[in-house]
């Protein structure tokens, strides 16, 4: 899937005003898209994914200069036209509106999500399974922004590179045991897979010096 949309964006020239979407990039995250443009300069873009309600629920991030980009876009609602502006720095700036279907029926989903605007911000939770279930990720509100379609499973934790380190969904026994752990992105781009001779469940460690404990 990577190759094809390098191919495409290095045949397309694609450019700030035509930019290259790609939804669901490594097919296995439906609510984030890949942007991709070309701009003469060195610049650095704003991305911002718009909120449903307020403009206090936008979710924002400026991304290093460069001339050629590569935007992730994470935390689109389902089952919606979403509104992602992306800004530069001398002022211009577009509106792409990028469509999701409503997710997979057996996404577990939260009942109950006490949280608050003011207190949760753009921050998201992760919820992560323990058996069969997908992981997922909730705003204050109780939407689900992130989700995986593949089944990995225990915790989710974020490393010092910025990817995440997570269970893998490669099953050896019910209901806890793994083959081992994958190092992913949010996008769902798969860069490692750990596997483990006494299989893994529950908990992993990044140490300072790199390695990784894990149980």
């Amino acid at each position: 899937a990577e190759k094809e949309f390098l191919a495409a964006f290095a045949e397309k020239k694609s450019t700030f005003d035509q930019p290259l979407v790609v939804p669901n990039p490594y097919l296995i995250n439906p609510l984030c898209a890949l942007v991709m443009f070309s701009t003469k300069d060195k610049v650095a873009p704003t991305v911002t994914i718009q909120g449903k309600r307020y403009e206090r629920e936008n979710i924002s991030h400026t991304f290093k200069a460069a001339t050629e980009h590569f935007l992730p876009v994470l935390g689109l609602y389902e089952d919606f036209a979403n509104k992602v502006t992306i800004s530069l720095p001398d002022g211009s700036s577009i509106t792409l509106t990028i469509n999701t279907e409503k997710l997979p029926a057996d996404v577990c989903r939260c009942l109950n999500i006490q949280a608050s605007l003011d207190y949760l911000q753009d921050n998201i939770m992760f919820l992560t399974p323990a058996g069969k279930n997908l992981p997922t990720a909730y705003d204050y509100k109780g939407d689900i922004r992130w989700l995986l379609t593949e089944n990995t499973m225990f915790d989710i934790k974020r490393v010092a590179n910025g990817n995440i380190i997570t269970g893998s969904s490669r099953f050896c026994h019910m209901p806890y045991n793994a083959t081992g752990l994958i190092e992913i992105n949010l996008l769902g781009k798969i860069h490692k897979e750990f596997r483990l001779p006494g299989n893994y469940h529950h908990d992993h460690f990044e140490m300072e010096d790199g390695n990784l404990l894990a149980l």
